[in-house]
């Protein structure tokens, strides 16, 4: 009998013996995953380890490195094992439910581990009659090994152990915990994004014509809507609603690829000038759809509040939305293309716009996105210009909608609280390259986040 098995198929397998159950992503087997397995063995009589499902491994870009059927296949082939089944959740909670283990095992590196997953997985054991215990001996780590086996591009892997060197992945966390008390106004255009799914049906029989039959649809909250669900994630916010408009888009099945859009309306409502706002930031997502008149520039601009900001060229607006309708900002976010429409200027090293738009604004940082080819940071500390040139990370593209309102949303918290430019770029490339790997407009969740910035960073 196989020992790769279905969840459901389990129980049946495993009835009247003493369960051992194991846990993790196990994407690259090592001495010291062995030493836990054979330990975790002589706990019981069969031992059972289960895996994390490839879309739920949240260890930075190009992981896992094995696919879930191959990382299932090595564990089977260990003498000490006795069953591998694959979990499609982020958790061990849907195996614990089915197994209802005597033991469940984790290695040393769990002792005191508080994270909310893992007490979950472990009340849920108790609730079964089972009991949680630990391995001993020496304890590795699959993501170290992996970074330093298989290391990605020299300017990529230079990039990141410039910031594992300077901060480690618990300096760099330590930004994200200091924006969790920091309040937040998000202002702007409320944009639904809408994805309607088409299979081609063949051409019209009287017109020259490809018809198309829908498949399915989603909706997204787009605009100021999204990167407050970017901003929520790190601190408290709220946001000033008005009535969103729908950008549609058709994506051509199985690959999703985009084949037009419409917009339902060019104009939402106006922001009222009553607005007072007296909180930590004001975030403002300006797409240029009608939400923010003249006089609505110049009261946030005198607002005492840190303002971050994004001033957005797209299909509606384009060349005429332009950064410099405002006249200060502390914290600035645009692409390339927008700040070159901005100076009406293609010939210019974008450094020099980005500290000359960065001067303009009064800011303390101004990021600059370039898509394939990462950000760029410039900011001013104490009279000293600096600039941040940082790679992109994402090595699998899903979507690329949402990319820079992933990069506004998260960073922005950071960049009211102190945090300085290496660490503003590094986060917002990781955020960027989450938010390219899901379809539609997805909030960047903390935890994703989190995982990420201490899986590529170990």
């Amino acid at each position: 009998m196989s020992k790769l098995q279905p969840l459901n198929a389990l129980p049946s397998l495993l009835a009247g013996k003493k369960i051992v159950h194991a846990h993790g992503c196990f994407d690259l087997v090592h001495p010291g995953h062995i030493e836990h397995f054979r330990q975790a063995k002589a706990m019981g009589d069969v031992l059972v380890v289960t895996i994390t499902a490839d879309k739920f491994v949240n260890k930075g870009p190009g992981r896992p490195v094995f696919t879930q059927e191959q990382r299932a296949s090595h564990l089977a082939s260990l003498e000490m094992v006795d069953y591998v089944a694959i979990v499609d959740a982020p958790t061990a909670l849907p195996a614990i439910e089915i197994i209802k283990p005597a033991v469940y095992v984790k290695g040393p590196d769990y002792l005191g581990k508080t994270t909310p997953n893992f007490i979950a997985e472990c009340d849920a054991v108790r609730e079964y009659g089972g009991e949680i215990r630990w391995t001993s001996g020496f304890s590795s780590s699959s993501s170290v090994l992996i970074n330093t086996l298989l290391p990605r591009p020299p300017e990529i892997q230079g990039a990141i152990q410039n910031i594992k060197d300077k901060y480690g992945a618990e300096g760099v966390l330590s930004w994200l915990d200091k924006a969790k008390d920091l309040t937040a106004l998000v202002i702007g255009e409320a944009i639904t994004d809408e994805y309607v799914f088409v299979i081609p049906e063949g051409k019209s029989s009287k017109e020259s014509l490809v018809c198309f039959r829908e498949i399915g649809r989603e909706k997204w909250r787009g605009g100021a809507n999204i990167v407050a669900s970017h901003i929520g994630q790190l601190c408290h916010v709220e946001t000033k609603e008005n009535n969103p408009i729908t950008k549609t888009r058709f994506l051509l099945e199985p690959f999703k690829t985009k084949l037009f859009h419409y917009v339902d309306s060019e104009k939402v409502t106006p922001l009222s000038s009553e607005i007072v706002y007296r909180g930590d930031m004001v975030a403002v997502a300006d797409f240029g759809h009608g939400a923010i008149s003249k006089e609505f520039v110049l009261q946030v601009s005198s607002w005492p509040v840190f303002v971050a900001l994004t001033v957005q060229s797209n299909s509606l607006n384009y060349g005429f939305n332009l950064l410099k309708k405002w006249p200060k900002a502390d914290y600035v976010v645009c692409d390339a293309e927008e700040l070159r429409l901005n100076y009406g200027d293609k010939e210019t090293p974008l450094i020099a716009l980005a500290q000359k738009e960065r001067e303009r604004f009064g800011a303390k940082l101004l990021a600059v996105t370039q898509g394939h080819k990462g950000c760029m940071v410039v900011s001013s500390n104490g009279g000293i210009l600096e600039t941040i040139i940082f790679p992109a990370l994402a090595e699998k593209v899903v979507d690329t909608m949402g990319a820079g309102d992933a990069f506004l949303g998260i960073t922005a918290p950071l960049a009211c609280a102190g945090a300085p430019a290496d660490v503003i770029a590094f986060v917002g490339s990781v955020a960027s390259a989450i938010e390219v790997g899901m379809v539609g407009n997805m909030p960047v969740e903390s935890s994703v986040l989190r995982k990420w910035i201490g899986g590529i960073l170990k």
